[in-house]
């Protein structure tokens, strides 16, 4: 399967026409809509903006995997909605955020899954042994198994959204991120992932991990 992340700070008309289609089709709130859009595009994310959340779901359509989508797809949208780099509850904070909008839209047992989907990929582990927490979780990770040319602007995307971290301690740092999803028996949750994407991403880890 042919898949590229795209890895940009400015999506063009047409990518930003498809999130908000997909965003309201769940949502049906502009406002609601144009508030994550707004935190989405602030000028300190590189990666986890709105190109991280346009490749998610480009994937997820391009897998045509056996998904409750919806619960999915909103998990997509408010993962990284509250994103701060010299934080460590970025998850914790997206999850609560979700939690306070639009509470007619879904039951509660779907409202707490969704908080726990979001959750879930703090530590990149299901909390639940679910296919929808696999599905995003490895939806999240795509862009480690991307072709080299592409890991290597995510490498550059990520260091500039640490830029206030001194070089030597963010080499060290981020080798201990790649250690741990080196030691790992499988990155990637789903077979169909695995399938594609495992051997890819072990190389790109090991490239980056050498080059720092």
């Amino acid at each position: 399967m042919e898949f590229s992340p795209i890895i940009t700070e400015v999506l063009d008309e047409s990518q930003l026409e498809f999130l908000e289609y997909r965003f309201l089709s769940i949502f049906d709130s502009k406002e609601l809509w144009e508030e994550i859009k707004l935190k989405y595009s602030t000028s300190s994310r590189s990666y986890h903006n709105l190109s991280h959340i346009f490749s998610m779901l480009d994937l997820l359509d391009k897998s045509k995997k056996q998904c409750n989508n919806k619960l999915l797809e909103t998990a997509v949208f408010f993962h990284d909605v509250i994103y701060d780099s010299r934080r460590k509850d970025n998850e914790l904070k997206s999850a609560e955020f979700f939690l306070e909008k639009k509470k007619d839209v879904f039951l509660e047992k779907e409202r707490e899954k969704i908080y726990d989907l979001i959750l879930s990929t703090e530590k990149h582990s299901p909390i639940k042994e679910e296919n929808d927490f696999y599905f995003l979780l490895d939806l999240d990770l795509n862009v480690l198994g991307a072709e080299k040319s592409t890991y290597k602007k995510y490498t550059e995307a990520i260091r500039k959204e640490y830029a206030w971290v001194p070089g030597l301690l963010y080499k060290r740092g981020r080798k201990k991120v790649l250690e741990s999803f080196l030691k790992r028996e499988k990155i990637y949750f789903t077979d169909f992932f695995y399938s594609q994407f495992e051997e890819i991403a072990r190389e790109n880890l090991n490239w980056e991990f050498n080059q720092l």
